[in-house]
């Protein structure tokens, strides 16, 4: 099963965002808390990968809707009426450097090294977007309500 990291986004969407800051700002902090250029380059592998298959999927899911839109007027469309034109195919761009499988888990063991470096501060943490929302109680209505931070 895999494991729950409380400072990581659900909805890959918002995973893209959170791990391109992340490997945005560990590449001004790597060597700051003792890690290596071949860190940096493998977070920023992980983040191109990950991105643009999140956008690859969006693009297809769109391309299939159209096609299936397009042989469904082909198939029972009224006669005469015009056919329009066939839906061209994605451009998918350039593909980044391809990673082994576990992105995340891979991500998740990197944060966990990063908190126990000598340098780490909690300052470096909140950047990095590395420390989970903490559930703040009120104590009159007993009701959690979560401070979210920013990925400024």
């Amino acid at each position: 099963m895999a494991k729950s990291f409380s400072y990581l986004p659900r909805p890959d969407k918002d995973r893209v965002v959170w791990l391109n800051n992340f490997a945005s700002k560990f590449a001004q902090v790597a060597t700051t808390l003792g890690f290596t250029a071949a860190d940096v380059t493998s977070v920023n592998n992980d983040a191109a990968i990950f991105s643009y298959l999140v956008i690859q999927v969006e693009l297809y899911a769109t391309a299939k809707e159209q096609r299936v839109d397009y042989r469904n007027l082909i198939k029972e469309g009224p006669i005469g009426s015009p056919a329009g034109v066939l839906p061209v195919a994605p451009t998918t761009g350039t593909v980044p450097t391809v990673v082994a499988p576990g992105v995340f888990p891979r991500i998740s063991q990197l944060v966990g090294r990063i908190k126990n470096m000598p340098n780490y501060t909690d300052s470096i943490g909140r950047d990095l977007g590395i420390i989970a929302a903490t559930p703040v109680i009120d104590p009159m209505t007993r009701q959690i309500f979560l401070r979210v931070l920013t990925l400024d």
